[in-house]
């Protein structure tokens, strides 16, 4: 086994500035893999699958990656949900 010199290792390291930390837009890779049902509408099933049989790979794996892909974007700031109030109806007082 080569081995390596350490001229400081107390030097500052290289790269960026540690006066503001960016916010990080990577989604993390680590954990278990948990199953989540989602409900889709038949339509949206079929997009998927029309994309899944052209580029010969799994709806699971197009799924995994357009959400990756949403929440790196979310986190950039690069997409913003606008996101409605649910109306108020009146509660029936009971006896």
């Amino acid at each position: 086994m080569a081995k390596q010199q350490l001229d400081d290792i107390f030097k500052k390291t290289e790269g960026k500035s540690a006066s503001k930390p960016e916010k990080s837009t990577e989604v993390p890779t680590g954990g278990r893999t948990i199953p989540v049902g989602v409900g889709l509408k038949e339509a949206e099933v079929a997009e998927l699958d029309k994309i899944v049989d052209k580029l010969d790979i799994t709806r699971n794996a197009l799924m995994r990656y357009a959400i990756r892909y949403f929440l790196s974007q979310y986190s950039a700031g690069a997409i913003k949900l606008d996101v409605e109030e649910p109306e108020v109806k009146k509660k029936l007082k009971m006896p």
